[in-house]
């Protein structure tokens, strides 16, 4: 499944340019999200008090569809699946597992929201096909799944950013207000998610608006080490008192 390693680093437009190492510890999530931050002025409240709320893109966030196409398991004729090999069923479980922890340890923290730009219904039918643990969860924790591609298509028939632009504007506003004082992180592998988050900061200036960047186009290996980082990370990322960025690569 390759032998990459993670490195967290700043977004471009960060404040610092401190880079990091391969090792993929809290120590260094913490560090990334002080390197990164967009501004060092004070949080007028607190973290603790304050609403949290995440964000999750689908598609090779949690889902592994890049990898899945590349083998040809991708197909959205559920009536006809393709079978998958024995090895890649086991990698899918430890998978399903690591975003099932994930995904609970979210809720823990804060609001839990999925913002995909696939078709609406797309994220229960793989969810159930290739992640049966997660479809079961997202199900039983009334997870609100928000597909941007159907709700705003029509809009903008041919700008996906704007999409989730609306689809974030829309969630924000329809679940707290803009004027709520609130403390948001958008994880996804796009660009689209990362614009959609930081629109908000000119709405929302008492807000936190805190972006971290999958690797595109993911291998099964790289999926598993993202989710298992956030998972170990995310309580500080919440903590940490500033908006930032954090690219992972590969």
């Amino acid at each position: 499944m390759g032998d990459s390693v993670l490195v967290a680093e700043p977004m471009p437009g960060a404040d610092a340019r401190q880079g990091l190492g391969p090792r993929e510890n809290s120590a260094q999530a913490r560090v990334a999200a002080k390197s990164a931050a967009l501004s060092e002025k004070p949080y007028s409240g607190s973290t603790v008090t304050a609403q949290n709320v995440i964000v999750f893109d689908w598609d090779d966030t949690i889902m592994p569809t890049s990898f899945l196409a590349v083998h040809g398991l991708h197909s959205e004729n559920v009536d006809v699946p393709v079978p998958i090999p024995a090895p890649i069923q086991e990698e899918l479980r430890r998978l399903d597992d690591l975003a099932v922890a994930l995904l609970e340890c979210a809720m823990t923290l804060g609001r839990t929201i999925i913002i995909t730009n696939a078709e609406s219904g797309w994220v229960e039918m793989s969810g159930a096909r290739f992640l049966p643990r997660v479809s079961a969860f997202l199900t039983k924790k009334s997870v609100p799944v928000i597909s941007a591609r159907t709700n705003y298509e029509a809009l903008s028939p041919t700008n996906p950013n704007d999409w989730k632009v609306n689809a974030f504007h829309h969630e924000i506003q329809m679940r707290f207000g803009f004027l709520a004082e609130l403390n948001i992180l958008s994880v996804g592998d796009g660009i689209s998610e990362r614009v959609a988050a930081h629109t908000l900061v000119g709405m929302m200036p008492s807000s936190l608006v805190k972006t971290v960047k999958f690797v595109e186009r993911p291998n099964l290996c790289t999926l598993q080490r993202e989710l298992h980082l956030m998972t170990s990370t995310l309580h500080d990322l919440f903590q940490h008192a500033a908006s930032f960025d954090i690219n992972l690569v590969s």
